[in-house]
């Protein structure tokens, strides 16, 4: 099974200049746990990942607030991969990096789409 028969197409996505608490608000308005972070939403362009553990390990940060942007607390080392990799690529992925969530990118390194852990799980189960 190929990673876009279960990822999560046009995903909701960030730029390094959307505030803290945006973030905070667009992961609680669509339960997830992390965001993709684009160079801008027209380009989609990956160029990190911010959590929920990432916003609660800044929270007690006194010089950060609602209005810091996401930027100065997303990771910019992200696991990523392609609409076409198999879905045991990236669930060894999620295993070495640990990580819940990985970003689709096409060819252009555009944001396409996410897939989570419960996602593969899903996918594994239908394929067994």
């Amino acid at each position: 099974m190929k990673v876009r028969e279960l990822m999560t197409p046009d995903p909701v996505c960030c730029t390094p200049d959307t505030p803290l608490a945006l973030v905070a608000q667009l992961m609680e308005e669509n339960g997830w746990n992390g965001l993709p972070i684009v160079d801008s939403l027209e380009n989609r362009a990956l160029v990190g990942m911010i959590t929920r553990r990432e916003l609660g390990e800044h929270s007690h940060d006194p010089a950060l607030d609602g209005d810091t942007p996401g930027g100065e607390v997303m990771t910019t080392d992200v696991p990523f991969c392609s609409p076409d990799d198999d879905v045991e690529t990236v669930e060894e992925t999620m295993e070495v990096c640990q990580v819940q969530r990985v970003p689709v990118v096409d060819e252009a390194g555009r944001c396409i789409g996410v897939v989570s852990r419960a996602d593969v799980s899903v996918g594994g189960a239908m394929t067994s």
